[in-house]
């Protein structure tokens, strides 16, 4: 069917088998690239959203650590830098839920800001209570002076008087204070509520046994003194309470909430950076497999197009060479030195060609014999007319001869008309 198709629509329908191919290719080509930068986009999301737990796990972190650290020095610098890490860890949650994929990922999202969220107000709540926890300290310590203040000047005063006995008291009062004082001091670093039983039995029985003794020794003119004492004594005895219902709170929010609280955002964010692992590794192995899928599709088409594309572009050579016969440079130098009547040209004589080529060939073969008919007729034309040239010549001498015999015998004729007419002349005469 090809073969019996017009050279013009050989070239066309090779044309549009080879166009159409490509189009093919070109269409698979760009879904399996299509393809694969979706699936690249969708697994570098996926990425990205791990980078953003791991920074999120990076704020946790160091928001736990500045707590511990707050909690060893509580000091308001580290309470503004867990602010900072609370804020950061927000906004990672927020990156992460304009990349959710579903509304499950959305809601894990906001348990975690949730969580966040109840950290950084129990938190709030454990600097509140640390704070007023300071502030009763610091009011202890004041009054733990004032008292201090109170036995210095009446131990200055029982000396003075030289009452040795009054003054072994006060040095007792003293060195019990001091000795409470410590216990209660080791139970603000240390948080056990032995120690706090211990300081307060220092402070209160034994401080008040002492008290006793000192009422019972001293003289009037220190009753003004004992008061005095046993006010500022009182009021440090109200503001210890204080001290230990702070502390316990403070630990027991630190211990039973904001721990528990962190613990659960860890293993929220654990649980959430392995779904996110999960997904990107099972992603991994369908771009995979899709890609190798497309780039098998891609070969197996490019090696097919180029196959067809050397079967249609030797039918096409074959079918545009069949016609013409060789190469149209060559064939445009033969005809153009049989057009200067240069038939000497040389042809291929395979048995194979065909087309144009073939056509010159014959025709060079015909006019070469024709023009060989043509030579040998106009020699024997050159001949005959040599022939009749000579024979023309012959017969102008033969008619030359001829006139002057009959130039002669008209002479004779006159002169033999003369002779006769002389002789009728005479004759007439005679008669």
């Amino acid at each position: 069917m090809f073969k019996t198709l017009t050279l013009r629509n050989q070239l066309n329908l090779g044309f549009a088998t080879i166009i159409a191919f490509l189009v093919v290719v070109s269409g698979v080509s760009y879904w399996g690239l299509q393809q694969a930068f979706d699936n690249f986009c969708h697994y570098r999301g996926i990425e990205t959203n791990n980078s953003h737990i791991d920074q999120f796990e990076k704020q946790l972190l160091n928001a736990r650590l500045t707590v511990q650290k707050f909690l060893i020095h509580e000091t308001s610098e580290y309470s503004d830098e867990h602010k900072q890490y609370a804020t950061k860890m927000t906004n990672q949650i927020g990156l992460l839920k304009k990349k959710a994929e579903n509304s499950e990922k959305v809601k894990a999202l906001d348990s975690l800001e949730a969580l966040v969220n109840q950290y950084d107000s129990t938190f709030n709540q454990v600097v509140s209570f640390t704070e007023q926890r300071i502030a009763t300290i610091k009011k202890l310590v004041q009054i733990g002076t004032e008292i201090q203040s109170k036995t210095d000047s009446m131990m200055e005063n029982a000396a003075n008087e030289n009452n040795s006995e009054l003054v072994l008291w006060v040095g007792k009062l003293q060195n019990q204070i001091l000795a409470a004082r410590y216990v209660l001091l080791k139970y603000v670093r240390s948080r056990n509520r032995a120690d706090f039983e211990q300081g307060a039995i220092e402070i209160t029985t034994k401080v008040e046994a002492i008290k006793k003794q000192l009422h019972e020794k001293a003289g009037d003119s220190y009753q003004a003194s004992l008061e005095m004492f046993n006010k500022i004594h009182a009021n440090y005895l109200s503001v210890l309470p204080n001290l230990k219902e702070l502390t316990e709170k403070n630990d027991e929010i630190t211990q039973n909430t904001l721990y528990q609280i962190g613990g659960a955002i860890t293993k929220a964010t654990d649980q959430l950076k392995t779904e996110y692992r999960t997904t990107q590794n099972q992603l991994g192995s369908q771009v995979e497999q899709r890609n190798g899928i497309a780039i098998m599709m891609i070969e197996g088409l490019s090696a097919g197009a180029i196959f067809l594309g050397v079967a249609l572009a030797w039918l096409t050579a074959r079918a545009i060479r069949r016609p013409i016969g060789g190469e149209p440079t060559d064939i445009a130098t033969l005809a153009q030195k049989i057009a200067t009547g240069d038939l000497t040209v040389q042809f291929a004589d395979t048995g194979k060609e065909t087309g144009i080529y073939a056509a010159m060939r014959e025709m060079a073969s015909q006019l070469k014999t024709m023009v060989g008919q043509v030579s040998e007729t106009t020699s024997q034309v050159a001949s005959a007319s040599s022939e009749i040239a000579q024979g023309s010549s012959d017969l102008a001498q033969r008619t030359e001869e001829q006139a002057s015999a009959l130039e002669e015998t008209a002479s004779s004729m006159e002169e033999l008309t003369g002779t006769v007419k002389q002789s009728a002349e005479n004759a007439g005469q005679a008669n």
